[in-house]
């Protein structure tokens, strides 16, 4: 995840991510979307889903619990 970026076109609808867990390091098992106050566990090697609801325009960060592994969502108007 570290300098991870994603973009989403479809900001109406909700969107579901995949995450899957390879780092063994205990600070790698937290996910979490500060501004959208999700927060997930992740089991490793075992895929987690994680549904978003629709969004406005932006960039959304996401991190470990650590902030060490972090990226950014970003969500663009059609």
């Amino acid at each position: 995840l570290v300098g991870s970026e994603m973009c989403i076109r479809d900001r109406l609808n909700p969107v579901i991510l995949r995450f899957i867990r390879k780092d063994p390091s205990l600070c790698a098992g937290t996910l979490s979307f500060a501004d959208l106050d999700i927060s997930v566990e992740l089991p490793l090697n075992q895929p987690v889903e994680v549904t978003l609801p629709p969004l406005q325009a932006g960039s959304y960060g996401f991190a470990c619990q650590m902030q060490m592994y972090r990226g950014e969502l970003i969500v663009v108007n059609q």
